[in-house]
């Protein structure tokens, strides 16, 4: 009789292990009646907007409970109100999230140590760790000092909440791509936010020893999970493009820059596959939605297939190629409400080359790009041409203001809610900003993808079209 119950109790656990159920529940004393989602696998495959595993809505005092199915452990996505977690789920647990304070959270359940672990360190909230120093002035030095204090204090943290062999691989594998990559990947950005954004240093004015910390580069196993870990081997692979090319402020020539990096790509993850294929499917996609490279996109579209036949970033690329192909050479037809509330008429400016800037308030690296769209305007103040800044996702209030603070010369128009579809089948807005087209004489739209406004080849390209009859 023991033996049957025991020979019972077995085939029941083996049955729940294979479901792979995962429970996460608790109660979020800030956020009662309020919906949430859970989401997981965010890549360029889905605009990195994830899947859906769960939604509903919590209860009139917090409390909410939510199942769904995974097929291996790793992190998930908590959406509620205008706030998310970073969980790490593992399938068959139960996982319990207790808001304890205002936006102080405690974790109990088997996955517990893992996610107080990130919620202390900060991996799991991300937003809330300052990447960099200061944005007012250059401080290299300073900035090293605070990514390598965060990385110190993640390691050490690491050290004390887990013994040895106690997490899974996977779970180690995450935590050194949010700590140590996440370290290497900020230090990085700091340089080219630098160069390409604020637009503030030279070349010289960059510690010798600065990129040392590239020297400890390290690739981590295909299936490291961590978003950050893979930032830093893309930002590893243009490190060494622009190192090879002898590259600084210039924006390179787009087409040998991206030949130098899939060369990189091929020799660096030669025994990563997966890797490989995620980041060469997703460069491609960004070649695709940020610049006009044809011939090379296509041959190295062509070498994609061949390379990976199953990959599901196959039918992605070529639905934005086919796309892509499909709207140059269109003559787009839009009116919209000008700063003084009159309509604009996209067509009164036809006879002229046309700069479309598509920005807003709220996007920093849009704003970062004015100062240089003010000077190409006095480079070509005499000249037919009309540099047209299209605004979304904005207030009235804010869009005028920004107008106002960041002195931006040209002609103002705002899109509304409703001409959104119409600017995402026509000029792509919905690959992000900033963005920018080019429109010739005729009102023919040349690119979707035009180049930035410090870009020595945007100048060659309006010329281009300017000297056009």
């Amino acid at each position: 009789m023991f033996k049957s119950i025991l020979i019972l109790l077995t085939n029941v656990l083996l049955l729940t292990n294979a479901s792979g159920q995962t429970i996460i529940k608790g109660s979020f004393q800030s956020f009662p009646s309020t919906e949430f989602r859970i989401v997981y696998n965010q890549s360029a495959l889905n605009d990195f907007q994830g899947e859906v595993l769960d939604k509903g809505q919590t209860n009139a005092n917090g409390e909410f409970s939510t199942s769904f199915y995974l097929n291996s452990e790793q992190p998930v996505l908590l959406f509620i109100s205008n706030q998310f977690l970073r969980l790490w789920a593992i399938p068959n647990t139960t996982l319990t999230v207790d808001e304890t304070n205002k936006n102080k959270f405690y974790f109990s359940g088997q996955a517990a140590k893992q996610n107080n672990f990130l919620y202390q360190s900060g991996i799991m909230r991300p937003m809330g760790v300052a990447p960099m120093i200061t944005s007012d002035s250059f401080a290299p030095l300073q900035q090293i000092a605070h990514l390598d204090s965060i990385e110190q204090r993640r390691w050490d943290l690491y050290k004390k909440s887990f013994a040895v062999n106690e997490v899974s691989n996977i779970f180690a594998s995450y935590c050194k791509g949010e700590i140590t990559h996440f370290s290497h990947f900020n230090k990085n950005q700091y340089i080219l936010q630098n160069i390409y954004g604020q637009k503030r240093i030279r070349q010289e004015d960059i510690p010798s020893a600065y990129y040392h910390f590239w020297s400890k580069f390290e690739l981590l196993n295909d299936s490291c999970l961590s978003d950050s870990y893979r930032n830093s081997v893309v930002d590893f692979i243009g490190y060494q493009a622009t190192k090879r090319l002898h590259l600084f402020s210039d924006y390179p020539d787009r087409e040998k820059y991206s030949e130098t990096e899939f060369k990189i790509i091929d020799s660096l993850l030669a025994d990563h596959p997966l890797t490989k294929e995620r980041i060469k499917g997703e460069k491609l996609i960004f070649l695709i939605n940020y610049f006009d490279i044809p011939r090379f996109v296509e041959t190295q579209f062509e070498n994609y297939k061949k390379e990976f036949p199953t990959s599901k970033y196959i039918d992605i690329i070529q639905k934005k190629w086919d796309k892509k192909n499909k709207i140059t050479r269109l003559i787009p037809e839009f009116v919209l409400k000008d700063v003084s509330g009159k309509p604009f008429d996209i067509k009164s400016i036809r006879s002229k080359v046309v700069y479309i800037d598509f920005w807003g308030s709220w996007c920093k690296a849009c704003l970062m790009q004015m100062p240089n769209s003010i000077q190409l305007q006095q480079r070509y103040k005499d000249k037919d041409v009309v540099f047209l800044f299209i605004d979304f996702y904005d207030t009235k209030e804010n869009w005028l203001k920004a107008i106002k603070d960041k002195k931006i010369t040209g002609l103002h128009v705002k899109a509304e809610k409703e001409d959104e579809i119409y600017f995402n089948e026509k000029f792509g807005i919905e690959q992000g900003f900033p963005r920018y087209a080019l429109l010739d004489k005729k009102g023919v739209l040349i690119t979707s993808s035009a180049p930035h406004p410090n870009d020595k080849e945007l100048i060659s390209l309006i010329d281009k079209y300017l000297s056009d009859k």
